[in-house]
């Protein structure tokens, strides 16, 4: 049996991580993360970072989706759903910030902090369960499953309204 069935299948079901214990309220915007993670516009996904808890290695994110994103005009021409590719791309953005966090046992983005590298290698699995449309407020949580020097593994829900959306796990490389 696959280590991770278990686990998709709860990922399928409900929020991992809510509530998160004893957790950590940030308010950190995209100026802050620019200085955590190399992504810069018009390729940075997330907007804020919400709530973080080094115990339970997770973290919470948000993520407006707008309207007026170019990628509408093609994906679908009157009938606009956010790509699943981009999904997969802002859960991988958020745990970038959370292996910021986690590699520094802090909480904090400092003026001299610096940008993570990592590089997707795989994604593990992926599920789309329902659309992601313009003017959605989505809700992004990421847990970090396994992590050593090199690589990490992290399991990630995007939801809107509580409402799963999609979820992933997801292994990166960690270029340091």
């Amino acid at each position: 049996m696959w280590q991770y069935e278990n686990l998709i299948k709860k990922l399928k079901k409900q929020p991992i991580l809510l509530p998160l214990k004893s957790t950590t309220v940030v308010d950190y915007n995209q100026e802050d993360i620019q200085r955590i993670i190399p992504h810069r516009h018009p390729f940075l996904m997330i907007d804020n970072l919400t709530k973080i808890n080094l115990d339970e290695k997770a973290i919470e994110v948000e993520q407006y989706i707008d309207p007026n994103n170019p990628v509408f005009e093609g994906h679908f021409p009157n009938n606009p759903v956010y790509p699943g590719v981009l999904q997969l791309e802002i859960m991988g953005q958020s745990g970038l910030c959370l292996a910021h966090f986690l590699a520094n046992n802090s909480y904090d983005i400092t003026e001299d902090s610096k940008p993570i590298k990592g590089l997707f290698t795989k994604v593990h699995h992926a599920v789309f369960m329902s659309q992601v449309l313009p003017n959605d407020n989505l809700k992004i949580l990421v847990n970090m499953l396994e992590k050593d020097d090199f690589l990490g593994i992290v399991a990630s829900q995007i939801l809107k309204n509580n409402k799963i959306c999609s979820l992933s796990l997801l292994e990166v490389y960690f270029d340091e």
